[in-house]
């Protein structure tokens, strides 16, 4: 009996535990297993997802150097620049670390850019009161009342973006703000300058009238100068620029006129003197030997003016004057871009300064027939520098050195030469002019052959 009651215990625990182990795959199923599994060992996981304080930080620094902080405090901005590279070493490694290390350094670097703004504005406030302080000297306030009122206009509205703390806009309405008064001073500056020209050319002209005795042909005339120059100065001195301008101009066509009327003769002459002095000085030129920079020997080539004069006779000058009015040369206080032209810029391009003198002298004729003798003037004044820049490589002679036994050649001995100079502290002119070939003017060589400027 108690074999069967063992038998039947066997047999139930056998069936129990086929009963466990057939359970055992639903257990292992629990969604509750799955979360322990993807959940992070490391504790800094969570950080390095999210890099994003680098961008904060770059960003901080970026501003800081926006509002001029590398100018105005650039050993603060460098260690900022240093130490922001620290920090992302430092996340690669140890993001949390880096992190702490990031939020202190935006304080310090937005700390910078408030530093750097008020820097900034004092310094933009110092260069607007300089610009301020040389306007009101120049009395822009008065002589142009309602471009100095948009300048001070401009200037608040800078000062109030600079409070607000928005650099970008305060440099930009400061550019603009400096622009307008840069404007403003040029223009009354070259105002003030071209009243004061008118003013200079009048008084020179009715000297110059007053010397020729104009006063017994021209009476009337002068009188009326003299009015319309004094009037020119009262408007003047009372910041009325248009109306004084009208008055000068007036003033100085008509003393142009009168003194011109009497000096014509005379610049007449001159001119014509002028001409032939160029003239006979591109002719002897004309018959030097030239040595070039490089060496290359130019025979003479005559030229005779002569024979252009022949063919483009003088014309006969009357005493006649015309005086073409003159324009307005006010400025609306805007910046103006001039160019500057030069006589003869349409010439063709010549290697030879005698031939470029000979064109120049031509013109001059040509414009001296045409009346215009201011011109006629500037072009043989032109025509005369290049003769001398050809004549400054003139050749009189050449000379081979020659080694003696006694008194053998040296410089100073050649230049003593009858045939020479006959002058020895004459010889600089010639080691200048040989200078490619003698190095040392102590040193010269048997067989050496030099060029003998003219004395």
């Amino acid at each position: 009996m108690k074999n069967v009651f063992y038998a039947f215990l066997i047999f139930t625990a056998v069936l129990f535990l086929f009963a466990g182990c057939g359970s055992e795959p639903e257990v292992t199923e629990e969604p509750t297993e799955e979360p322990a599994e993807v959940t992070p060992e490391d504790p800094t996981l969570s950080v390095t997802e999210d890099l994003s304080f680098l961008d904060d930080a770059d960003a901080a620094l970026l501003r800081a150097g926006e509002a001029g902080a590398s100018e105005f405090h650039p050993e603060r901005f460098n260690d900022l620049v240093l130490e922001l590279e620290e920090i992302k070493t430092l996340a690669e490694t140890d993001p949390e670390a880096a992190k702490e290390q990031s939020d202190a350094f935006i304080a310090k670097a937005n700390e910078l850019y408030s530093d750097s703004l008020a820097s900034a504005k004092e310094y933009f406030t110092e260069q607007m009161d300089k610009m301020d302080e040389a306007l009101l000297a120049l009395e822009a306030d008065k002589y142009a009342p309602k471009s100095w009122a948009l300048t001070v206009i401009m200037r608040e509205d800078t000062e109030k973006k600079f409070e607000s703390g928005d650099f970008a806009d305060a440099q930009f309405a400061y550019r603009e703000t400096m622009t307008a008064k840069q404007s403003l001073k040029d223009g009354v500056e070259n105002n003030i300058a071209w009243i004061e020209i008118l003013i200079r050319d009048t008084e020179m002209y009715l000297a110059d009238a007053e010397e020729l005795e104009a006063f017994l042909w021209a009476e009337e005339e002068l009188d009326q100068a003299d009015t319309l120059l004094e009037d020119g100065r009262v408007k003047f001195a009372a910041y009325d620029m248009k109306g004084s301008e009208a008055s000068l101009l007036q003033a100085k066509v008509l003393a142009r006129q009168i003194a011109e009327g009497g000096g014509r003769m005379q610049q007449i002459n001159e001119t014509d003197s002028l001409m032939v002095d160029v003239m006979e000085a591109i002719e002897k030129a004309s018959r030097m030997t030239i040595v070039d920079e490089e060496g290359n020997i130019i025979d003479p080539d005559p030229w005779d003016g002569d024979e252009y004069l022949e063919e483009n006779p003088l014309a006969e000058l009357e005493n006649d004057v015309e005086v073409e009015e003159e324009e307005s040369n006010l400025q609306d206080y805007t910046p103006v871009d001039g160019t500057t032209g030069v006589m003869g810029e349409d010439e063709e391009e010549d290697t030879s300064y005698l031939l470029t003198a000979q064109k120049l002298w031509e013109k001059g004729v040509e414009a001296r027939n045409a009346e215009s003798l201011e011109l006629a003037n500037e072009y043989f004044h032109q025509a005369r520098i290049f003769v001398e820049a050809y004549q400054s490589n003139a050749v009189s002679d050449f000379y081979t050195v020659v080694r003696r036994d006694v008194d053998t050649d040296c410089l100073w001995r050649i230049s003593e030469y009858d045939s020479i100079y006959g002058n020895p502290y004459l010889w600089p002119k010639i080691w200048r002019r040989n200078k490619k070939l003698i190095q040392n003017p102590d040193l010269i060589f048997p067989g050496q052959v030099l060029i003998i400027p003219p004395k």
